[in-house]
């Protein structure tokens, strides 16, 4: 059985209700900052979902990790294409290949090449 709301109730007398409500429900389904006062008392609204990293068996996406080995084999791709085509269609022949992070490899190819001169 819940609380029943309080007609013209005080603050006081909310945030016992709050308080009294809070304790018959479970812990996900009510949150006291979720709950509006209405003349004819207070309703308690529903908190919202929980996300998916705090559902235990929601499924994580893993980060990839490439070899170097691979980086270099679409770094030198790309530069085999003209500079002002390079990136994008590099990244289309390699599905999951960001253009932030083909950039960050050609400056490392570069900066080593450099360095090995």
């Amino acid at each position: 059985q819940q609380p029943q709301p309080l007609a013209g109730a005080s603050t006081a007398d909310e945030s016992a209700f709050l308080s009294e409500l809070a304790s018959t429900l479970p812990p996900s389904t009510f949150s006291p900052s979720a709950a509006i006062s209405t003349g004819d008392g207070i309703v308690a609204l529903p908190s919202r979902p929980p996300s998916a990293a705090a559902v235990p068996h929601a499924p994580q996406r893993r980060r990839a990790h490439h070899t170097e080995d691979f980086k270099i084999e679409v770094v030198i791709a790309a530069l085999k294409r003209p500079p002002e085509a390079r990136i994008k269609p590099t990244c289309a022949c390699y599905p999951g290949i960001e253009p932030s992070q083909l950039r960050k490899w050609i400056g490392r190819y570069e900066s080593r090449a450099l360095a090995s001169m």
